[in-house]
């Protein structure tokens, strides 16, 4: 808001708003910070919480709250790109159906 800038936007990544404290708020938490940053969003990772501290972060193969994620995202007119990462080459493909069978399955839920 600062700058003014069309030139710059928000990367929400909704792994990374969950301390490990509380995940029992990550539907909160979720919700609140898309709505808030809503207006500035460009893009969205679509990477998990891992189980363990160096587990897989591939989607679909933790405990993000994919639901309340996408339920947040689809709520703030959210059409951007959705980018996987920190996955292994072994794990796009389970991930990538992870993803479109989530988001799908949200937008049809909204319909």
């Amino acid at each position: 808001d600062e700058f003014q800038s069309q030139a710059l936007g928000i990367v929400l990544d909704g792994a990374n708003l969950i301390p490990p404290d509380r995940h029992s708020e990550m539907d909160a938490i979720l919700t609140d910070s898309v709505q808030m940053l809503s207006n500035n969003l460009i893009m969205a990772h679509a990477k998990d919480i891992p189980t363990e501290p160096e587990g897989s972060q591939a989607a679909g193969k933790g405990t993000l709250d994919w639901d309340a994620y996408f339920r947040s995202l689809r709520s703030a007119g959210f059409n951007g790109p959705l980018i996987m990462h920190n996955l292994s080459p072994e794990e796009v493909e389970s991930s990538r159906t992870f993803v479109l069978d989530r988001w799908t399955k949200c937008l049809e839920e909204g319909d």
